[in-house]
């Protein structure tokens, strides 16, 4: 029986797992996703609606049958022909999510997560409503194209207001290259700016005061919570995925309460992996902020030295029994 590791070139954290699952003895096939269709080969046979399927390329051959369990790591953009059109990339692309997509999801094992599960759960408006139904404490928020209604939140908050995408913040640039819009503070001249205001659907949250941040990764029934010292540089202070340089981290200590939260709202949404990020007030309130079913780990293990390779290495291979709490 095969883990398989859905990922893309050089994945770092697909490395570092498969390695700890074949020190084990695990049977584990990693699928790079961007050698398919063209380098790799899917034939998939049905009698009587039943499934024979098999992946086959340079580095896999793999049938279907023998998965018992499959991980979403940061999986690549399927590969095709140079010369295709846009039309014809778009079509091709669609029918290879759709084979692929539909053998895979017919599998009955584990999923780490479930792609109908990520894609649910990355809906902003619904994170904060099932953060609170947790129990978890969460910022004032306005999604709206209105710009009167901008400009009354932003009197309500006091003039503190920080602007955050919906979507998770690529952007194409003028070269095709992604660009990241990171989370940043609304000023009041920018009220003046209807036209960008109603373009489209925006958020916006109360800017909290800071003592620093808190990332809690949650895999299985573990949580790992890792504070993230982001204000002593003006780089990290709004948003610290500007200033990575600057970061400085530590393993922190959860109350249980929040711990249980973060199970529940992680549960909730149906993930077995999921890193959720928190503003750690002056006051030490825990304000919840995001959950995303498929955030970085690795470098906070490089950091803190928590065992997170091991404790997804447990999921994917089924050896931790429910309820267990490495620490």
């Amino acid at each position: 029986m095969t883990i398989l590791v859905l990922s893309g070139p050089d994945d770092s954290a697909a490395s570092a797992v498969t390695k700890e699952l074949q020190r084990r003895g695990a049977a584990v096939a990693c699928f790079d996703s961007s050698s398919f269709p063209i380098g790799a080969k899917l034939t998939a046979r049905s009698e009587d609606g039943v499934w024979r399927a098999r992946i086959s390329g340079e580095d896999i051959d793999l049938a279907l049958d023998d998965v018992t369990c499959v991980w979403l790591c940061h999986p690549a953009p399927f590969g095709f022909h140079v010369g295709m059109t846009p039309a014809e990339r778009d079509f091709a692309k669609r029918e290879a999510e759709m084979a692929l997509g539909g053998l895979l999801r017919g599998l009955d094992c584990l999923w780490v997560n479930h792609p109908e599960k990520v894609v649910a759960a990355e809906y902003k408006p619904l994170q904060l409503t099932l953060a609170a139904q947790a129990g978890l404490k969460v910022p004032r928020s306005l999604v709206t194209n209105d710009p009167d209604s901008v400009a009354d939140f932003f009197d309500q908050c006091q003039g503190r207001v920080v602007y955050k995408t919906l979507s998770g913040g690529d952007l194409l640039g003028a070269d095709a290259m992604p660009l990241l819009v990171y989370t940043s503070v609304v000023k009041r001249d920018h009220l003046r700016l209807t036209g960008a205001l109603s373009a489209t659907p925006c958020l916006f949250q109360e800017h909290l005061p800071k003592q620093a941040e808190l990332r809690c990764t949650v895999i299985g029934d573990e949580v790992f919570p890792v504070q993230i010292e982001s204000q002593h540089a003006p780089e990290s202070t709004v948003d610290w995925r500007r200033g990575y340089a600057h970061l400085r981290y530590r393993v922190y200590q959860l109350p249980r309460e929040t711990r249980e939260q973060c199970l529940r709202l992680t549960r909730q949404l149906g993930l077995v992996y999921a890193a959720l990020d928190f503003v750690i007030t002056p006051e030490n309130e825990h304000v919840f902020l995001e959950i995303n079913p498929g955030g970085q780990w690795l470098w906070l293990e490089s950091e803190t030295g928590l065992p997170m390779t091991e404790a997804i290495a447990d999921l994917l291979a089924g050896a931790v029994p429910a309820g267990a709490d490495r620490r």
